[in-house]
């Protein structure tokens, strides 16, 4: 049996490398997951404030990309309640990713959670490619706002959290996967 020990493969038409293998064995080509990491949050969380935005616990993943040129494709799901309409952003480390714009007075979100009633919870989910260009450890998490200072918002549990019809309880989760570029 015959071994070939290379490091790059390309058909002969194209002027890049279709497929790199890793020193370890690993192959890398374009456009197909390297790593997925996820986290589920079944509890419940609130907050009462401002309208700064605040972390919400247990739903954050960590990942370290394999290249500096992969992408990260985020996905948030997040399913919260207030009286008013909370906002949701991704955070990269401490840098907010995949705002909206920022005219007049506007809060830059990610995502609005959109919602029947103000009692009622709803959901956001938001997707962003991210291009971090490092191969250290990165920390996505998801982050809430109110809309207006002094309310509470709710994060898998509707504003009336009671045993009857309006009472719910559901999940949220991020997810976060390395695209070879």
């Amino acid at each position: 049996m015959s071994t070939i020990a290379t490091t790059n493969i390309k058909h002969a038409s194209s002027s890049s490398n279709n497929i790199v293998l890793g020193s370890d064995g690993s192959a890398y080509m374009p456009g197909h997951i390297i790593q997925v990491v996820s986290a589920t949050k079944t509890d419940t969380f609130s907050y009462t404030g401002s309208t700064a935005f605040t972390d919400i616990t247990g739903l954050s993943v960590d990942i370290t990309p394999s290249s500096t040129s992969s992408k990260i494709l985020v996905m948030l799901y997040l399913v919260a309640s207030q009286e008013n309409v909370p906002c949701t952003r991704i955070v990269r480390d401490s840098t907010a990713i995949g705002l909206g714009d920022a005219a007049g007075n506007r809060v830059q979100c990610t995502a609005q959670i959109s919602q029947n009633s103000g009692y009622i919870s709803g959901n956001g989910t938001p997707i962003f490619l991210d291009s971090p260009s490092t191969t250290s450890q990165i920390t996505y998490k998801a982050q809430l706002s109110l809309e207006q200072t002094g309310n509470t918002a709710y994060v898998n549990r509707s504003v009336n959290d009671g045993d009857n019809i309006a009472g719910h309880r559901t999940i949220s989760s991020i997810t976060v996967m390395e695209v070879a570029a």
